[in-house]
């Protein structure tokens, strides 16, 4: 239902801020090694040499967004932006709307919201209907020379979280064990359940099994480099 559209914009929004980070510059990266000031750029991330108060900053077509630097589970650091919005607010049993530019600068430092969903175990219902949310998740730049040079591009890891379309969240996944590797890796929040994938006649059209829009094609079509799109079901 709206779940396919949903990912439409993901991908939209993703094929956005990727393209923006492959386009960090080869010049910033030039500079880079020849200024160790250690001012790191992925997009416009920024350290200080003091590890503890590294803030990284990424600016991007979609806004200009605030992370915090994590580690792997082997030590190597990386770049972690939580709970960026790729849609508008709810709009419920309806196509998800691309999130528009965020013009102030985002805090992309706390986990997003699930969405909602009953939990099995407890019988509990959690989450709340805003939860069209994506993370992302960089490695520094220093951890993969040799994967990014000569112009090349880091591949996306795009993980859709598993839970039989009626419980989940993305957040369980991250960066600790996947991003000892060099990839960027993105995870997000979607409609489960009845908000996701309920059967409403009247809104057949908008339904999963819905057309591809066009447009929307297009914009990831545009967007030629490589990726992985992983999706599990228990």
């Amino acid at each position: 239902m709206s779940t396919f559209h949903g990912l439409l914009a993901i991908a939209y929004f993703v094929a956005q801020v990727s393209s923006s980070w492959s386009a960090t510059s080869q010049e910033e990266m030039k500079s880079q090694h020849r200024d160790e000031k250690k001012e790191k750029k992925i997009c416009n991330p920024q350290e200080s040499l003091d590890v503890n108060s590294i803030v990284p900053i990424v600016k991007c077509p979609a806004g200009t967004f605030r992370g915090s630097l994590r580690f792997t589970r082997s030590g190597r650091h990386y770049f972690e932006f939580q709970s960026i919005p790729y849609a508008e607010p709810p709009n419920r049993f309806e196509v998800a709307i691309p999130k528009a530019r965020i013009k102030d600068e985002y805090d992309a430092t706390t986990e997003p919201p699930v969405c909602p969903q009953i939990l099995d175990a407890q019988k509990e219902f959690v989450g709340q209907e805003d939860c069209l949310y994506l993370s992302v998740s960089k490695p520094d730049e220093s951890e993969c020379r040799n994967e990014l040079s000569n112009g090349k591009l880091l591949p996306v890891l795009f993980w859709i979280h598993p839970g039989d379309y009626n419980h989940g969240n993305g957040s369980f996944y991250k960066g600790t064990y996947l991003l000892d590797a060099c990839v960027v890796l993105v995870t997000i929040n979607y409609r489960v359940g009845a908000l996701g994938h309920g059967r409403i006649m009247d809104k057949l059209h908008e339904n999963r099994e819905t057309l591809w829009k066009s447009h929307r094609k297009d914009s990831v079509e545009q967007d030629q480099s490589p990726g992985t799109c992983v999706q599990a079901s228990f």
